[in-house]
This record gives structure tokens, C-alpha cells and sequence, in this order.
């Protein structure tokens, strides 16, 4: 079988652990960690490569020492050299795997270091989004106060650079998105979808623990008192998530 990769990009509290289990299930599948039952894993692989690329490389020593034991604990100084390390993981845990990290639409390096590797490797890379009211109330009651300056406004800003990022794949690079709330709703539909472009057979039973959570969470949470902006407003817009769609579901 030919060496796949296939990369979620989303924000946090967007359903990818739910999706991560999906993908976990697949018998054609791996996870990127040594323990291929482990519940939830984001290695951050590209960021971290980017990093050790630009003269830090101890992060990238550190997060993969125990977790990909097979690289010998080295760090890369090239894309060349990044490459070469992913290949070894898709030799090991593959030949096809899942990769998943909510830091990636943060990092330009990192993406850019991803999409370099796409131009010449099997990568089918889509996206993930939720109604950020949604996603993040789900965060400020989750991760409130662990980020010095937290705020709602402060994790709309963020928000809105990581989908401004994968609205940009989308435009140059085709990267499909699909909504949380769709797949949550009729997974076997989206699921089908979602294998074809990733190159699986549909098998329901890989998804069958998918049901909607905490879909209508804002104002009924903490963060009831942000008031989305107006760039936030566009955005809801542009994925469909209007006043009229949220009292319908």
C-alpha cells in the first residue's frame, strides 16, 4: 500500500478528539505515538520540525523521544531531513496515519513546511470547524485563566487567525472543511464523505460514538457577555451559521 498522510486542521474544542477516535478505529489507519490505543494525541509534527529547522531543537527532541522511540531522538536541520523523519513514521505506524494538532493553523512555518511535503507525498489534509460561539465557550469554561490575558475577545482574535489561515488552503489548495455540527448530526453521511477523500472504505462502526455535544452551548455558559464582532460576524456568515440555521437545529 502507498504511504499515506492524512492531516485535520482545526481550532480546539471542534470535535477533532472525536474525530481522532474515527480515524483510530480504521484497521488501514495509524496513529502518530508508538502506542497506537492511546486515547488522544497531537504531536504538533510540523511546528516542532519547523522549529528544530530554525535552530531550536529541543522541543522537537523532547516531544518525540518516547512517543516515536524508532527516530533515534534526533531533531532535523532541513525540510530534507523532515521529510526523511516523516517517512520513517509512515514506515512504522502506517504505511497510512493520522495526524492531528490544533497548533498547526497557528503556524505559518510549520503549515508551510506541511504543504512543501504535500507537493511531492500522498497528504490529504481537511479541515474541522464548529460555531465559535460554541467552541469557544466550550474553551474559556475548559481553559480559562491558563493563558495570561485570557479573555473571550482574546480567543475570538485567535479564532479568527487560525480559520483565516485554512479559508486561505481552502482557496489555494482545494482543502475541504467540514462543520462539526453536519458530521455530528448525519456522521454516517459525513464519515462516507470524509474516507472517500481520505481514500478509505466507509466503515460505520468506526464512528458509530459520534453524536452532537454541546451544540447551542453559548448563553448558557460563562462567556454569555461576549458580544461576537464584527469580524466574527462575518465569519459566522460565511460558514453558515446565521440566527435562522442555530434555532433550526
Amino acid at each position: 500500500m502507498t504511504p499515506r498522510t492524512i492531516v485535520l486542521l482545526s481550532a480546539k474544542r471542534t470535535g477533532s478528539t472525536a474525530l481522532f477516535r474515527v480515524f483510530q478505529n480504521h484497521p488501514a489507519v495509524g496513529v502518530c505515538h508508538i502506542d497506537q490505543s492511546i486515547a488522544n494525541w497531537e504531536p504538533n509534527f510540523w511546528c516542532l520540525a519547523a522549529r528544530a529547522v530554525a535552530g531550536e531543537p529541543e522541543p522537537f527532541q523532547k516531544r518525540f523521544r518516547d512517543s516515536h522511540p524508532f527516530l533515534g531522538g534526533c531533531a532535523p536541520k532541513t525540510d530534507h531531513e523532515v521529510f526523511a523523519l516523516w517517512d520513517q513514521i509512515l514506515d512504522h505506524l502506517g504505511p497510512i496515519v493520522f495526524d492531528k494538532s490544533p497548533s498547526y493553523l497557528m503556524s505559518a512555518a510549520g503549515l508551510g513546511l506541511l504543504m512543501r511535503y504535500a507537493q511531492c507525498h500522498d497528504v490529504r489534509i481537511f479541515g474541522l470547524i464548529r460555531d465559535a460561539r460554541d467552541a469557544i465557550s466550550s474553551q474559556l469554561d475548559r481553559f480559562q485563566g491558563l493563558v495570561a490575558g485570557d479573555s473571550p475577545a482574546f480567543r475570538e482574535r485567535v479564532w479568527l487567525e487560525r480559520y483565516d489561515r485554512l479559508e486561505t488552503l481552502r482557496a489555494t489548495s482545494g482543502i475541504p472543511i467540514v462543520r462539526y455540527e453536519d458530521l455530528t448530526r448525519n456522521p454516517t453521511k459525513v464519515m462516507t464523505q470524509i474516507y472517500s477523500y481520505c481514500g478509505l472504505e466507509p466503515m460505520p462502526e468506526t464512528w458509530a460514538h459520534m453524536k452532537p455535544v454541546n451544540v447551542g452551548r453559548f448563553g448558557q455558559a460563562a462567556a454569555t457577555t461576549w458580544t461576537p464582532s464584527r469580524a466574527m460576524q462575518d465569519h459566522l456568515r460565511r460558514f453558515g451559521y446565521t440566527e435562522s440555521a442555530r434555532k433550526a437545529s
